[in-house]
């Protein structure tokens, strides 16, 4: 699951393809002036080629980061940047965005609801931003965590009733331990 949009990635990519492309029509452009340059100073300019090669490759790689890092055991079936959820293990890892992690077993989260702010642009229109999901736990005295999603309303939503589904099938196995005694 990626945590950009299918727009946002292709936004990113053509930003990239077009600096690239702006910088060969650049030294095409300017070669001639940069022919004198090359033939004095080649080992430097291969030497900041292999640099900018570089930078780039990990500017690409930063902007475009998916995956989380899971605790060890943790295999995660579905999971956000800030969630994730192990069917096999029925466990559910959130991240908080003070960057403290935490390994919930359904029976730890009493209640959880989804939070967010609205906020009217120039236009007078409303957008949901600042979207969240508070997680309220049994102990230590009813500690609230929140999740954060940013401006993303729809994957808060979803992942509000991959929770609410979590939580049924816990209290489902409950109930069919309890009538096969």
């Amino acid at each position: 699951m990626h945590y950009l949009s299918t727009r946002q990635r292709f936004a990113i990519r053509l930003t990239l393809i077009g600096a690239a492309l702006a910088t060969c029509l650049a030294a095409i452009l300017i070669w001639p002036k940069l022919d004198h340059v090359i033939q004095r100073h080649g080992d430097l300019m291969l030497g900041a080629a292999l640099l900018l090669l570089l930078a780039s490759l990990l500017a690409y790689r930063s902007l475009l980061r998916y995956e989380p890092r899971f605790p060890s055991g943790f295999q995660a079936s579905v999971h956000h940047r800030n969630i994730a959820l192990d069917h096999a293990s029925d466990r559910l890892w959130v991240r908080t965005p003070d960057a403290h992690e935490y390994m919930l077993r359904s029976e730890q989260v009493r209640h959880w609801k989804h939070e967010w702010t609205h906020a009217a642009n120039r236009l007078g229109l409303q957008r949901k931003s600042g979207n969240r999901i508070v997680l309220e736990l049994e102990q230590p005295q009813g500690a609230r965590i929140g999740v954060d999603f940013g401006r993303d309303h729809v994957a808060a939503s979803q992942w509000q009733a991959r929770i609410a589904y979590w939580k049924r099938r816990d209290l489902r196995d409950l109930e069919v331990r309890r009538t096969s005694f």
